[in-house]
């Protein structure tokens, strides 16, 4: 099976953006999960689900699709009709 989207999973917190990327959505996801919990380790910080971190501290987080080998323009896939 040919992969033709990867799925970004992002947040943006005060001090860092974190950005995850994976096959699917949920690998996406699990993907930033693996992250945090390691920033979390290097910082010494408590480790907790980073869904649950994001709604307690209302940080801004998206996961949205991306085809491969397109080109896009703030974060918007450029097309041939443009």
């Amino acid at each position: 099976m040919k992969l033709n989207t990867i799925w970004k999973a992002e947040v943006i917190t005060p001090n860092f953006t974190f950005e995850a990327f994976g096959a699917t959505e949920s690998e996406a996801i699990n993907a930033l999960e693996k992250g945090w919990t390691h920033h979390c380790t290097q910082y010494g910080l408590d480790i907790r689900p980073i869904l649950n971190v994001i709604s307690d501290n209302d940080w801004a987080w998206s996961v949205e699709p991306f085809k491969l080998n397109s080109c896009y323009r703030d974060d918007h896939l450029i097309t041939e009709s443009e």
